[in-house]
């Protein structure tokens, strides 16, 4: 079996998890391509199974992957293969795997799996304090016993679709459409800063941008008003110059081992 794990990430949880589902299919003899949505040019064929992860944005799925689901996969040679969605969050409920699979129903795609993935860390630096170490494995070894639960049951033509409220996943997904025309394209010029004196101006945050929101100008980091508000910046820079309203925070996903090699 051929198996596509199309994934956007922006502190690197949604990755992570994409990751262990391609070791676990890999374990058990299946073709297996992890792909960023940010670096996929042309349509996507010849698979048997996609599994399309997204983070949380106000409980709701990224439109990045909406859109790629639209430009990449939307093929007649794709309606009789299988999908599974899911979702990274760091705190409450989540819904995006769900409005995924609203998505693809819609476009008359048969969605046999939609899940949630509770993750360290995700935007910690905006709402709640950091994860212990303790609780960062704790949730990793969660994520390997739901990955392999989730495989089985494919495996097993068994179908699991979390249940949600709709009600709740239709106001969340209004939400996220309401702030998508305002709020997130412009949260880079709301809460974050650069500490210049830290900056060394080498571009990483420019060139790892999902958006293109960054730019030099007169020799200083600026942004424009297509933010995605997925905090690779802030995570990615090597002088972690980034501030968020102000303060400089602890980066999460720099160069972190995979999820499986953690735990070993």
């Amino acid at each position: 079996m051929k198996v596509a794990i199309v994934y956007f990430s922006g502190t690197g949880n949604t990755y992570r998890v994409g990751e262990v589902f391609k070791e676990h299919l890999l374990s058990t003899n299946h073709e297996v391509d992890l792909i960023n949505v940010n670096r996929q040019t042309i349509k996507l064929r010849g698979y048997d199974l996609f599994i399309i992860g997204s983070p949380t944005y106000s409980k709701a799925a990224s439109k990045k992957v909406v859109d790629f689901i639209h430009e990449y996969i939307d093929d007649e040679q794709n309606k009789s293969k299988d999908f599974i969605t899911y979702i990274t969050h760091s705190w409450g409920e989540a819904y995006g795997h769900i409005t995924l699979k609203k998505h693809l129903s819609k476009l008359v795609y048969n969605v046999i799996n939609a899940q949630p993935f509770l993750m360290p860390n995700g935007f910690y630096m905006m709402n709640h304090e950091k994860n212990t170490e303790t609780e960062i494995e704790a949730l990793h070894r969660n994520v390997m016993e739901k990955v392999k639960n989730m495989m089985d049951a494919y495996f097993n033509s068994q179908s699991q679709i979390d249940k949600k409220s709709v009600v709740k996943q239709a106001i969340f997904e209004t939400m996220y459409k309401a702030l998508s025309k305002s709020w997130i394209p412009n949260f880079a010029n709301k809460y974050l800063s650069i500490d210049n004196k830290k900056c060394i101006l080498c571009k990483m945050c420019v060139r790892q941008c999902p958006n293109q929101n960054i730019k030099i100008e007169d020799s200083k980091i600026v942004f424009s008003d297509y933010c995605l508000a997925c905090a690779k910046c802030l995570n990615m820079c090597p002088q972690n110059a980034y501030r968020a309203n102000n303060k400089t925070f602890e980066q999460y996903n720099v160069i972190q081992p995979s999820i499986i090699s953690q735990l070993k």
